[in-house]
């Protein structure tokens, strides 16, 4: 390198010894300083061939120091241009050298910031000359589209490896991580996705838009690879005895991050493009949360098979459901989310084997009064689950209404409370069958429980097989 630039300057020196032009101090512009022109041709070519010198001068140290900056250490490229130094046309050195030096820079280059950088001093230094040649415009514009090609295989390249690189380094999360590790894959995804699009707009605005949709492209794939890598490791998780909810919570908030970034950015994109990485992000979520419920699902189950047999409170259920939440600070929004639902599941567990057991057992166990004591498990559920999540849906009422439906003695005004149950918290078909089953478990006969279910909304699209009434024991 040293013996290049010592070349260099020895090339300069003789170049400072032109006779003639350069001594004259009173000469500008092929004129003297009296404004005559020149009468001798000779003089004047001199002239301009001294202009064209010193352009060349400056023109060939401009691409040194921008090979200087790109890093580009090139031995072969250094010497294609030390050897046009000595070109005595501007127009021979400023036309195919000049593109022969570029396109030999595109096949050295590397990152997808030398490609910008090299395209942006391109159209912004080297097409802002004083002087411009009829051919310039033609050969920066073929060379436009191979430095526009190179920057988008370059583009492509380096999101997707750092792209893989991120999900590479996915790993497990500890129960009391730090909030780094809770937020870093959306934070370093979405910095990866924005880096190259916001280098173009201010480098190259006009390739913003191609840069950005090669880049949400390689997003696209990144998000069906975390999709169903989440997935599957989910799964697992949800099948083991005691399963840490912090990595589903986790996927729940890097699902949510990354869908509000994709609906953001996107709007400049491909609208297909959005459309499918919205999709596979909330069909992430909903089978995230899905896991989640199967694991509360079971808690449920398993202690209130035995709850209202035994005679126990509901403390120990509660504690089991607090062991499986983390308490980190940062994890609140999501964590709500869940147990707003597992709260949902746990009320209808409560009140579908509350209704498997005979009041007369019930009452001989609880109290006389059941309706009592189904009013303080709501609220004791409800409190506990509120400090859990604090904000979470009044999920017991749906306990206070079977309370309702116990105590009422108006077939009128049972209408009224088993519509509104029905409203709020039964409105699947298959759970016509569970009003059924509530009003024969309240000791009705076949006729007032005919009456209560006809006036129900939509009842005439559900028949239902009366002589399966006489089946349901409920005393």
């Amino acid at each position: 390198m040293k013996k290049i630039f010592s070349r260099k300057k020895k090339i300069r020196m003789s170049e400072g010894k032109k006779p003639l032009i350069e001594n004259n101090n009173n000469i500008q512009d092929g004129h003297d300083c009296a404004g005559h022109e020149y009468e001798n041709p000779l003089a004047q070519n001199s002239f301009n061939s001294a202009e064209e010198q010193s352009m060349q001068r400056q023109q060939s140290s401009s691409l040194m120091d921008l090979i200087q900056c790109l890093g580009v250490s090139s031995e072969s490229l250094y010497n294609l241009i030390e050897a046009n130094l000595g070109q005595q046309s501007v127009i021979a050195w400023s036309n195919p050298q000049t593109f022969n030096i570029l396109n030999k820079m595109l096949q050295e280059i590397k990152s997808v910031k030398q490609c910008l950088q090299l395209m942006d001093w391109v159209q912004h230094k080297y097409l802002s000359r004083e002087v411009l040649f009829s051919s310039d415009q033609k050969l920066f514009c073929e060379w436009k589209d191979k430095a526009k090609e190179k920057l988008l295989q370059s583009v492509q390249k380096e999101i997707r490896e750092s792209l893989d690189k991120i999900l590479q380094n996915e790993t497990g999360i500890a129960p009391n991580c730090i909030e780094e590790d809770y937020v870093k894959l959306y934070v370093d995804t979405i910095q990866c996705i924005n880096a190259v699009p916001r280098e173009a707009q201010k480098l190259l605005p006009e390739l913003h838009d191609e840069v950005q949709e090669i880049c949400f492209q390689e997003f696209r794939t990144f998000v069906k690879r975390y999709s169903e890598e989440q997935y599957v490791d989910l799964k697992k998780r949800a099948q083991t005895d005691n399963p840490e909810t912090i990595h589903f919570l986790k996927t729940l908030k890097t699902c949510k991050e990354l869908r509000k970034y994709a609906q953001t950015i996107g709007t400049g994109v491909t609208p297909s493009l959005v459309k499918e990485t919205v999709e596979t992000l909330e069909n992430l979520e909903q089978s995230t949360l899905t896991f989640l419920m199967e694991i509360i699902t079971v808690i449920a189950e398993n202690h209130f098979k035995d709850f209202f047999r035994s005679g126990s409170n509901l403390n120990h259920f509660v504690y089991s459901v607090y062991s499986h939440f983390p308490t980190l600070p940062y994890v609140m929004d999501e964590k709500k989310e869940v147990v707003d639902e597992a709260y949902k599941i746990i009320a209808r567990t409560y009140v579908e084997h509350l209704i498997t057991n005979k009041r007369r057992t019930l009452k001989g166990r609880w109290a006389p009064n059941i309706g009592e004591q189904i009013h303080e498990d709501a609220n004791h559920l409800h409190k506990s689950v509120s400090l859990l999540a604090p904000g979470v849906h009044e999920w017991r009422k749906m306990m206070l209404g079977i309370q309702e439906v116990l105590d009422c003695t108006s077939i009128d005004a049972l209408k009224i409370i088993m519509a509104r149950l029905q409203r709020d918290y039964f409105r699947k078909s298959e759970d016509f069958k569970f009003l059924n089953k509530l009003l024969k478990w309240k000791g009705l006969s076949n006729g007032d429980v005919n009456e209560v279910l006809d006036a129900l909304p939509g009842s005439e699209s559900r028949p239902i097989c009366r002589s399966c009434f006489s089946c349901l024991t409920c005393w």
